[in-house]
């Protein structure tokens, strides 16, 4: 039996906007290979945050500002957007915006929560496994975790991608009911980590054509083009058959187009409906 589980249109617009606010000017930072523990999948970043962030460490300071400078920079930059990393204060100004109670309260219930986050490496490691073998010429995203201001959920700048831990504490969580309705908290549990990473990781490879010209129909044919492929790569019916049978239909008879092809073919046709706009303007 599959359990379909609803992501709205709305709700990944909103991550859409947070990946082009992050944009890619910071440059691609360190490689994985050097960075501490490169045998698990997702870097946990958080953890040096909360380093800094509960006991002042001065080498925990250092680190995000040399090892993950491009991590920091994404964090205070575009996330909290408290100024430029380097100018002078900026250390004492990042304590001073965690020192606000909401989210001391939830440095700590990150700290608690994701003590341990063993099943989610391993669904990201089985999935970057199956897009090796089903996108093979996707670049394979860095991904990390940190505590941002419950504002975005999943952010990119090139192939990293930060999941922000504290839009996952569980759609119980107390302080999601003062700032998300019904819908939106029940998204905001840890199973929806990885799919969503992967979801706007490929949203970001493959864009939206001309967002503004295209149809609603074209805008959503993308979408479940992308929940499609990320269901490919999770090896589960995530996303049920709600979100993604206009491409069930489409590949039934497209049995042999691959699935680069398929995303890639989805831009086409909205680029050709943005191209069809502008001829008729004219």
């Amino acid at each position: 039996m599959c359990i379909v589980k609803k992501y709205l249109f709305p709700a990944i617009m909103a991550l859409f906007v947070s990946l082009v606010l992050v944009g890619c000017s910071f440059g691609d930072g360190t490689p994985i290979s050097s960075l501490d523990d490169s045998s698990m999948p997702i870097r946990r970043y958080d953890l040096l945050q909360v380093r800094y962030l509960t006991t002042g460490d001065y080498s925990a300071l250092q680190k995000m500002r040399t090892t993950y400078i491009v991590e920091t920079r994404a964090l205070v930059e575009s996330l909290l957007k408290i100024g430029v990393l380097g100018e002078s204060g900026m250390n004492e100004r990042i304590l001073e915006y965690y020192e606000d109670s909401t989210l001391s309260t939830a440095i700590e219930d990150v700290t608690d929560t994701f003590a341990n986050m063993d099943k989610e490496n391993e669904q990201l490691r089985s999935c970057l496994n199956r897009m090796q073998r089903l996108l093979p010429d996707v670049e394979l995203p860095d991904v990390y975790t940190q505590i941002g201001d419950f504002e975005q959920s999943i952010v990119v700048c090139g192939r990293r991608v930060g999941i922000s831990l504290e839009k996952y504490l569980g759609s119980d969580y107390p302080v999601y009911k003062r700032f998300f309705d019904e819908q939106q908290r029940r998204q905001m549990t840890r199973e929806y980590m990885i799919p969503e990473c992967m979801s706007i990781y490929l949203l970001s490879q493959f864009p939206f054509g001309d967002f503004a010209q295209s149809s609603q129909s074209e805008r959503d044919f993308h979408l479940q083009c992308i929940w499609y492929v990320v269901n490919k790569l999770l090896g589960e019916e995530f996303f049920g058959h709600s979100e993604t049978f206009k491409v069930d239909a489409f590949m039934q008879s497209h049995k042999d187009m691959a699935l680069a092809e398929l995303l890639e073919y989805s831009q086409r046709k909205m680029s050709k409906v943005s191209g069809a706009s502008m001829q008729n303007a004219k």
